[in-house]
């Protein structure tokens, strides 16, 4: 007898999420020029992993995530939407920069953020006192309208963020 293997996200989530800061941003710019000004101003490396984007289609309502054992993939492929997804893992300590692009080619990946045109994910290793300031000077940056902290807790919407 064969058992069936669920995911459970709830699990996923919270394991990917576990010492977390999420920032949503508004800015004019392209993500490729968004990044390259983040990559500047703030001496990052951030470059885009396309083994990372994340990979949705659109159904008549919402947007499912991409399942590669569907027997339904090659008819899925055509109409994937791809979200761009750029990252550095900093090299002396454990701390992790995700920069997420909401609005690509006039979809959103998180339809209740429709406001918020990126996210920036930092996980593990920076201390408060750093976030504080990379936040402080992300909202000076002339190119970037706002820059909000969001709470991750009881947000329905942040498994569309888990790689």
């Amino acid at each position: 007898m064969s058992r069936e293997l669920v995911l459970d996200n709830h699990v996923l989530s919270k394991y990917f999420f576990d010492n977390t800061v999420l920032w949503g941003i508004v800015s004019s710019l392209s993500i490729y020029d968004f990044c390259h000004v983040l990559n500047v101003s703030l001496r990052l490396n951030l470059v885009r992993r396309v083994d990372l984007d994340l990979a949705y289609y659109q159904t008549r309502n919402d947007f499912m995530p991409v399942d590669l054992f569907s027997q339904q993939a090659p008819e899925i492929f055509a109409d994937t939407i791809y979200f761009p997804v750029y990252r550095q893992q900093l090299e002396l300590s454990d701390a992790d920069i995700i920069l997420y692009t909401n609005k690509h080619n006039g979809h959103t990946l998180v339809p209740s953020q429709r406001n918020l045109d990126y996210f920036i994910l930092v996980k593990n290793g920076l201390y408060h006192v750093h976030l504080q300031e990379i936040h402080k000077y992300l909202n000076q940056v002339r190119k970037i309208s706002s820059c909000i902290k969001i709470n991750l807790e009881n947000q329905k919407w942040i498994d569309n963020l888990i790689l």
